[in-house]
């Protein structure tokens, strides 16, 4: 007895049948769906939590947790729920206020 079977092969009509029929393909909504979640993510986020806010101004997530938790991180954060968040307009506003420096 044989392990696999040989593919049926359609004839060209059958396919052109097939694949132009109405039924909905799982591979395509796959794709849009996918091509839909990319979209959302290209909207810039204007909340950004810990992991976020680090890589947006260049500090590990964990000391912007320890100044946070001990009062001592500069920039004001919101809590939304259980999250704790900053609103990037804060952010960059305390980064526009910050001085320069001449080396």
């Amino acid at each position: 007895m044989p392990r696999h079977l040989p593919r049926r092969t359609l004839p060209i009509d059958d396919v052109t049948e097939i694949s132009s029929s109405n039924r909905s393909n799982p591979v395509m909504e796959k794709v849009t769906s996918m091509s839909k979640s990319s979209e959302r993510k290209n909207l810039s986020k204007r909340m950004l939590n810990f992991k976020e806010l680090g890589e947006y101004i260049g500090l590990a997530p964990q000391t912007i947790k320890n100044k946070f938790y001990a009062g001592e991180f500069p920039i004001p954060a919101k809590k939304i729920f259980s999250k704790v968040l900053w609103d990037k307009r804060d952010v960059d506003l305390y980064l526009d206020k910050l001085p320069k420096i001449d080396c």
